[in-house]
C-alpha cells in the first residue's frame, strides 16, 4: 500500500468512526427527552442502523484498500461492545425520563460505576489475558532470547509476548497492553512477513511505549474525558439560571468532550508513535526501524 493510499485509508476509517459514534452518543442523550416507548424504540433503531451502516462502510473500505473481505457477522462481532454500551446508555436515559425517582445523583453514580468497572477491567488486564489465551508463543528460541535481552536493556520487567492468529484479517500490527503485567502482541500476518531484525524493531517500538508509560497516559486521559461529559450535561441547568446559556454549555460540553476524545485518540497517539520510534532507536539499529 502506497503512502497516499495509507493516508486515505486512515482518514476514511477515522471519518466513519467519528460520524458513527457522534450520532450514537447524540441519539442516546436525546432518549432522555421522551417518555414514549415507541419513540425510544425508534431511537434504538436509529442507533443500530447507524452502527450497522458504519460496519458496512468499514467493510467496504477494508476491501477497497487492503483487499480484506470477511463475513459481515465477523465485522458485527467487532462492534458488539458498541451495541451493548449504547443500548444501556439509551435505556438508562429513557428510564430517567419516565420515573420521578431517578435524579442526577443516581445517574452520576451509575455512570461513574460503569467507568469504574472499565478501569478495573483495565487494571486487572482482563482484555490482555483473553488475547493471550488466543495467542501462541514464539517458536524461535534464539530470537526469544534476543528479545528477552532487549527487554532487560530497556528495563522492561514481567512482559509476555504473543502472536495473534489474525492472518485472515490481513492485519499487520503490533500492540502493547496491560497495566500490571505488560503484554506485547504481534499479528501473525506481520510477524511472518518480516525478517527477525524487523520483528525485533517492532518489539522494541512496543517496549518503548511501555517504557514511556503511553498506555497509562492514554487511559487517564480517556477515562477523565468520559467522566467529565455527564457533568457538562447535568450541572449547567442546576447552577445557571439562564436556560439558553445552560443549553449552550451542555451542547458545547458534550460535543467538546467527544471531539477532544477523538483528538486524543488520533493526534496525540500519533505523537506517541513518533516518541516510541525515537526511544526504540536507542536500543536497536535505526535501519531495522526504517525497514519495519
Amino acid at each position: 500500500m502506497t503512502e497516499n493510499k495509507k493516508r486515505a485509508y486512515f482518514h476514511r476509517i477515522m471519518g466513519i468512526n467519528i460520524i458513527t459514534y457522534v450520532i450514537c452518543w447524540t441519539v442516546s442523550f436525546i432518549s432522555h427527552y421522551t417518555t414514549s416507548v415507541f419513540l425510544f424504540g425508534l431511537y434504538l433503531l436509529v442507533i443500530y442502523s447507524v452502527l450497522i451502516a458504519g460496519t458496512l462502510f468499514r467493510r467496504w473500505i477494508e476491501k477497497k484498500y487492503r483487499n480484506v473481505e470477511l463475513n459481515f457477522v465477523r465485522y458485527i462481532g467487532f462492534e458488539i461492545f458498541s451495541f451493548i454500551f449504547f443500548t444501556l446508555l439509551s435505556l438508562f436515559m429513557f428510564l430517567w425520563s419516565v420515573t420521578s425517582h431517578m435524579d442526577m445523583i443516581v445517574f452520576l453514580v451509575f455512570f461513574n460505576l460503569l467507568i469504574f468497572v472499565a478501569i478495573l477491567l483495565s487494571v486487572f488486564d482482563t482484555p490482555a489475558r483473553i488475547l493471550m489465551k488466543k495467542a501462541r508463543k514464539m517458536n524461535d528460541k534464539e530470537f526469544e532470547t534476543i528479545v528477552r535481552k532487549l527487554a532487560r536493556n530497556m528495563e522492561i520487567n514481567d512482559v509476555e509476548i504473543g502472536i495473534l492468529p489474525w492472518k485472515d484479517l490481513k492485519i499487520a500490527n503490533a500492540i502493547q497492553t496491560g497495566t500490571g503485567k505488560t503484554y506485547v502482541f504481534i499479528t501473525d500476518y506481520l510477524f511472518e512477513n518480516l525478517t527477525w531484525e524487523e520483528n525485533l524493531a517492532v518489539i522494541a517500538h512496543e517496549f518503548a511505549h511501555i517504557r514511556l508509560n503511553h498506555l497509562l497516559k492514554t487511559q487517564i486521559a480517556v477515562f477523565s474525558i468520559l467522566l467529565s461529559i455527564p457533568y457538562f450535561y447535568l450541572l449547567p441547568p442546576v447552577i445557571i439560571r439562564n436556560a439558553s446559556l445552560a443549553s449552550l454549555i451542555q451542547v458545547s460540553g458534550i460535543w467538546g468532550g467527544i471531539i477532544l476524545l477523538f483528538y486524543f485518540l488520533t493526534i496525540v497517539r500519533r505523537k506517541y508513535e513518533i516518541q516510541a520510534d525515537i526511544e526504540a532507536s536507542k536500543y536497536v539499529p535505526i535501519k531495522y526501524l526504517i525497514s519495519a
